[in-house]
């Protein structure tokens, strides 16, 4: 079988975002995903959640360069408009500052319960914002849900939407907003 391999790449999109490995500083780059139709913002965090929960190791474009890195080690993914213009912040103790930016209605429509929360990762640094899920009648708490499902915990900020790995999850308090 003769050709290019070009000709078995599936088409790509580059998703610009935020991310911190282990315990570092935030970082800025590019993941990949299919390239699909979406209906919003909703449908490309779903994309980007699978394209993680798929494989141990993701290429990603990080300073232009394309790195392979582990899934293991990211403590959060950030889907970022502005990876592109603006630079990060280095006194944010690998957390962004918020930015008022209201919550996508499509978003809200797709769940019967939210929780606001704090989350202190591993490292020390706190991410706040709201955890929506559906769930079964008799899983309807927020433990039932971090305790269940795919290894990266959706968590939608005034920031954006964050992808936060279980893994590196030290403790969730529960806030009233």
């Amino acid at each position: 079988m003769k050709g290019s391999s070009a000709e078995l790449r599936l088409p790509t999109v580059a998703v610009p975002v935020e991310f911190v490995l282990g315990a570092g500083p935030a970082r800025r780059g590019e993941v990949y995903v299919g390239d699909a139709a979406r209906h919003g913002r909703a449908d490309l965090v779903v994309d980007v959640l699978a394209t993680l929960s798929g494989a141990a190791f993701v290429p990603m474009r990080i300073d232009g360069q394309v790195h392979l890195v582990g899934v293991a080690a990211l403590a959060w993914v950030r889907l970022d408009d502005a990876a592109a213009a603006a630079p990060a912040d280095a006194a944010s103790d690998a957390v962004p500052a918020p930015v008022e930016r209201p919550e996508p209605s499509e978003v809200l429509t797709l769940f019967d319960h939210k929780q606001d929360v704090e989350i202190e990762l591993v490292g020390g640094a706190v991410v706040g914002g709201s955890i929506l899920y559906t769930s079964p009648a008799d899983r309807q708490r927020a433990a039932d849900h971090l305790n269940d499902g795919p290894r990266f915990l959706r968590l939608w900020s005034a920031r954006g939407p964050y992808l936060i790995n279980k893994q590196h999850i030290a403790l969730v308090r529960e806030v009233a907003r």
